[in-house]
């Protein structure tokens, strides 16, 4: 009997885990140290390894000689958690057992003493499917459990979980897998299997992926049935994938550029007919919009598929990097609104309308955006004495914390201010001159309103945020680091001398 990839190669052990190493040793550690919480939640995209790690606790919490950091895999109770026949580990699908009956009777099932093992382990996954009812009748087990009962709880969406819960469960975050994580492990598979395949076409399944492996080995599944002697080729991905050429996007953009929305449209139809995905569409349209705008501030490196696409991207006028930025907010916003429409088309319709209008430059303005980015940038403002001048070291942290809440890419951005200040009425934020990227970030529309509130709330006053870089590399001195600074008020010591 044929089994399917993402099975077959399940990780059984942790040491066999591809990434989240940080996940793996926070777990190991707390096995070795005896601190073995009552519930953890694991939460992250799809397909990065959130139920896998969940069987392997369970396995190492239950193993025969345990509970080890790493469970034996040969004992009665790591071959029943790995065979889905154990009676101590249940799993749970949170989105068709979401109701208070479900947890009602899971309310009962714990008043049970394990059948044999030394822990009933419960896996909820995809949690925050539960009702708020359910949740509810969850909360009352979670603050009065049992000494031999454990949770695990995953979920793509850890927002929608209440923080009664969360306050209860011991948190993991996963993070998607990296190119060269997926492509070590995909060759590895492969190369098992009989098969090989090239890298504009791996590098291709990767990117539509976002990270997550299961999605890659789904795809090399599909891919498997139509490999002439045994060789994954870019035309058979395209083809059996409905994905659309790199060169085809590319032409979409041009006319975009050009302001040719109806030819835009008819190119999106072509595609259409073709029995192309639309998703296939907007993954396309985004990651090449990114690669304008690493292309603005020289940013190369073979991860981000610059060079592949150099050809392409001299065909490509500049672009200011805000319009590229608007441009790719409204594909992603775009794209998640069509999981939910049958007539997708309609939605690549409006985003074609909508970028022909942000993307949409003549030739006169081509040489003006060229000249801005190359030339024009914002005067400099006076180096302060330390690296934040008019609020508390503690205000700022506390800004960068609450930004984080609200948006974890802004907060990045925001972080690398390296000047920060206030004149007047104003907030000043001073970036590096390389940091163009993360100052056109925070000077989003959207991303400023973020801020100001933010700065209102901890500050308890208004102020414009205004972004200005730096000339040259900011020098700050040693005894004003924030590191230095945190070990003279450990010891509640003071600097007596310096050396620069």
């Amino acid at each position: 009997m044929y089994i399917v990839l993402a099975r077959k190669y399940r990780p059984q052990n942790f040491s066999g885990l591809i990434g989240q190493r940080t996940i793996v040793q926070g777990l190991q550690d707390a096995i070795k140290g005896g601190r073995i919480p009552h519930a953890f939640l694991f939460s992250g995209p799809r397909g990065i390894g959130k139920t896998s790690v969940a069987r392997i606790l369970a396995k190492s919490l239950n193993c025969e000689k345990g509970p080890l950091p790493e469970p034996c895999g040969e004992c009665e109770f790591c071959k029943e958690v790995s065979s889905g026949m154990s009676l101590d580990f249940l799993e749970i699908d949170g989105a068709s057992n979401r109701g208070i009956d479900e947890i009602k009777n899971l309310r009962e099932n714990i008043a049970l003493r394990p059948a044999k093992s030394r822990f009933k382990i419960y896996l909820i996954d995809e949690v925050h499917m539960l009702t708020t009812e359910a949740f509810n009748a969850l909360l009352k087990t979670l603050e009065e459990p049992p000494s031999y009962a454990k949770f695990i709880f995953a979920t793509t969406s850890p927002e929608k979980i209440p923080q009664t819960i969360l306050s209860r469960c011991q948190k993991y975050e996963f993070k998607p897998l990296n190119i060269k994580e997926i492509t070590e492990q995909i060759s590895l598979i492969l190369k098992k299997e009989g098969y090989t395949i090239e890298p504009r076409a791996l590098e291709k399944i990767i990117l539509t992926s976002s990270g997550s492996l299961r999605d890659v080995l789904g795809y090399i599944d599909q891919l498997i049935i139509f490999a002439k002697d045994k060789r994954i080729t870019l035309d058979i991905t395209e083809e059996v994938l409905g994905m659309i050429k790199s060169e085809a996007v590319w032409d979409m953009i041009s006319l975009l550029i050009a302001g040719e929305t109806n030819k835009s449209i008819t190119l999106l139809h072509k595609f259409m007919e073709e029995g192309k995905d639309l998703v296939s569409f907007f993954n396309g349209i985004s990651q090449n919009l990114r690669l304008l705008l690493f292309r603005n501030i020289n940013l190369a490196n073979e991860d981000f598929n610059i060079i592949n696409n150099e050809q392409y991207l001299k065909q490509i006028p500049r672009i200011p990097s805000e319009q590229i930025l608007k441009a790719i907010e409204i594909t992603l916003e775009i794209k998640e609104k069509t999981r939910y429409e049958p007539l997708e088309i309609i939605y690549g319709e409006i985003l074609v309308i909508k970028l022909s209008g942000i993307l949409n430059i003549t030739g006169k303005d081509i040489d003006r955006n060229k000249e801005k980015i190359s030339e024009e940038k914002p005067a400099p403002f006076p180096v302060p004495d330390g690296p934040v001048t008019g609020i508390k070291d503690e205000q700022w942290k506390e800004i960068l914390t609450e930004t984080k809440k609200k948006k974890r890419t802004l907060e990045a951005c925001l972080r690398e201010a390296q000047q920060v200040k206030i004149e007047n009425e104003t907030f000043c934020l001073g970036f590096p001159d390389k940091m163009q990227f993360h100052s056109s970030v925070v000077q989003n529309k959207d991303n400023l309103a973020i801020i100001e509130k933010i700065v209102e709330k901890i500050l308890g006053c208004h102020y414009n945020i205004s972004c200005f870089f730096i000339a040259g590399e900011v020098t700050t001195s040693i005894k004003d680091k924030p590191s230095v600074k945190g070990i003279v008020n450990f010891f509640n010591g003071n600097i007596i001398e310096t050396e620069e």
